[in-house]
């Protein structure tokens, strides 16, 4: 499914950010108290909290980076789910469930993300 233009540019920061490692670009996607749920059961909850998980995290590498299915969005205004699954490289699955709202501005941040292993 193509991504809608209200989300495109949101969704290509949010997988620029990712790739490149940069948790505080990817928190800034998120509204100022966003929840990420994590697949160990651990809540991160607001902006620093999002930023320094990410900020953790490694770099996407070029191999690893479009193993993203399709993703699909359900337009509840204000509301939109989006949802996706992902193969990771050693063969697990991943399930994506983002919640995103739409600003004053009409923009939209996200406000809950989660996923799991499958």
């Amino acid at each position: 499914m193509e991504i809608p233009e209200p989300l495109r540019e949101l969704v290509d920061d949010w997988d620029a950010g990712r790739a490149a490692g940069d948790g505080m670009r990817l928190a800034l996607l998120y509204a100022e108290d966003a929840s990420v749920l994590l697949p160990t059961g651990q809540t991160l909850r607001g902006r620093d909290a999002i930023a320094a998980y990410y900020s953790k995290l490694p770099a996407v590498k070029e191999r690893d980076r479009r193993r993203i299915g399709p993703r699909k969005f359900f337009f509840f205004p204000p509301v939109v789910h989006a949802t996706a699954t992902a193969s990771g490289r050693h063969g697990e699955k991943h399930s994506f469930l983002d919640i995103l709202v739409q600003q004053s501005d009409g923009s939209f941040l996200f406000s809950f993300s989660s996923w799991t292993l499958r």
